[in-house]
């Protein structure tokens, strides 16, 4: 018995250097690689969620969207003039018998102009007399706002980020700028037209793209 319990002690000592090996290598290897890699697909599990939490909104907002009255028959969305969205009262002068407008101008964090309307005549301005058939046109669905116009910079389109911006912006000087969420339509400028005989502030547009932001204030205007 007691050769055994010897054999068994000796043993034990022999391997005590390899548990503890293999214990400090299973410790090295969690901190090293396992946790990252737990932390990575955590991450992308968030992201993944995110991504469908915005796509059901999309589809939420594409249907309520084709539900509406008008508003996209044949293919074609509709903006009504609607009450101002700004309390700034543009002034009485006028030149040689056309008014004199003064939209809010602002720029995106990387460097492309946005053109605000103050209200209907001045929507109908920028977006038919100031703006460019390339540049993007964006509108708040189905809620009264202003039109906003995002300049291309030289031969560049907007970049993304611009897009979501504008798209922000447009939403800020809309009804729904207290909502947490607004769904903006744009399209490019030669894709937007005001119909013939409608009020001033009144476009349709064609081939137009959605968006579901949150409003934002802009920066502080470049000129207002």
């Amino acid at each position: 018995m007691g050769d055994i319990l010897s054999r068994l002690g000796h043993l034990f000592v022999q391997s005590t250097p390899t548990v503890i090996f293999v214990f400090l290598l299973l410790v090295v290897l969690d901190r090293l690689f396992f946790r990252r890699l737990t932390e990575v697909l955590r991450e992308r599990e968030a992201r993944t969620s995110g991504a469908l939490e915005r796509a059901r909104e999309q589809e939420k907002f594409r249907n309520r969207v084709a539900q509406e009255s008008g508003r996209e028959t044949r293919g074609r969305v509709s903006v009504a003039a609607g009450a101002r969205t700004s309390g700034t009262k543009i002034g009485g002068r006028k030149a040689k018998g056309r008014e004199a407008f003064n939209p809010r101008l602002f720029e995106t964090s990387d460097g492309f102009g946005v053109i605000v309307g103050r209200n209907n005549k001045e929507n109908d301005y920028v977006t038919h007399h100031l703006s460019k058939p390339e540049d993007l046109w964006f509108h708040a669905s189905g809620i009264p706002g202003s039109h906003v116009i995002l300049r291309k910079k030289g031969k560049s389109p907007p970049s993304r980020k611009a897009i979501e911006e504008a798209a922000a912006i447009a939403a800020y000087f809309s009804k729904g700028k207290t909502s947490s969420a607004v769904p903006v339509i744009y399209a490019e400028k030669k894709y937007v037209h005001r119909p013939r005989g409608a009020r001033p502030g009144t476009a349709t547009c064609t081939r137009e793209k959605f968006l579901m932001v949150r409003p934002r204030k802009p920066k502080p205007a470049l000129a207002s």
